[in-house]
């Protein structure tokens, strides 16, 4: 067929230090909890065997009280780069694909997918003119920072 192979590779090591996660799972629901210094945010998924994956209802961002826990996960956050291993997957792709490196998606599009559902977005905009551009800033720059 010709077709060429697209490989993404996470480039960048991300660790919290600063934050202990749990894991539970109850039937069907998993239930994540991150204890940060500045407070703790819980977010739950179902489990979708039918279509291979978990489906998120419950983000981890309920409020304008989980912003600044929501921006210590981000400000917190420790980039290790994994050079050698960049390096060896784009020798074992050679000319047969593309090597992708990912990166993080802007700091809007990230808590839209990931921490905050959408009509909450749009109240925490208007409700919180300080907190919210404060948790796009400090992402936007933590996002900098993983790409350095």
């Amino acid at each position: 067929m010709r077709a060429e192979c697209f490989f993404r590779v996470d480039a960048v090591d991300v660790e919290y230090p600063n934050v202990r996660t749990t894991e539970s799972v109850d039937g069907g629901v998993v239930t994540r909890v991150c204890e940060t210094p500045r407070g703790v945010l819980t977010s739950r998924t179902r489990i979708m065997p039918h279509i291979g994956t978990d489906m998120e209802f419950e983000h981890m961002v309920k409020g304008v009280g989980d912003l600044a826990v929501c921006r210590s996960l981000y400000e917190d956050a420790v980039y290790r780069p994994r050079y050698e291993l960049v390096r060896r997957q784009i020798k074992r792709m050679g000319d047969t694909g593309v090597t992708s490196i990912f990166g993080p998606p802007t700091p809007l599009l990230d808590l839209v997918m990931f921490q905050i559902r959408l009509p909450l977005i749009h109240y925490l905009v208007a409700d919180s003119p300080r907190e919210m551009p404060e948790l796009l800033e400090a992402m936007h720059r933590r996002n900098c920072d993983y790409a350095r």
